[in-house]
């Protein structure tokens, strides 16, 4: 089995059960980055986003984000949760 289908079939609830550690290491690793505010960021192997979604916010309306996945389901997943912001 291809690492990409594992990440596919774990998507859906990837970083929504279980500790929420993701959401903290997407934080602090936007903290200790040179990321400020009107910034554009490309998030590699975003998952679901729990780095994108600090940038996001850290870059504010001025700024510009891109997340890239190689799983479609995390991009697709990804995209749902920013819609629903």
């Amino acid at each position: 089995m291809k690492l990409v289908t594992i990440w596919d079939k774990v998507a859906v609830d990837f970083g929504k059960v279980g500790p929420k550690y993701w959401n903290s290491f997407g934080d602090r690793l936007v903290e200790l980055s040179s990321i400020n505010k009107g910034a554009k960021v490309l998030d590699i192997g975003m998952g679901r986003g729990a780095s994108l979604f600090a940038a996001i916010d850290k870059i504010g309306t001025d700024g510009y984000a891109v997340g890239i996945d190689n799983s479609e389901v995390m991009v697709s997943e990804t995209h749902k949760d920013i819609l629903n912001k």
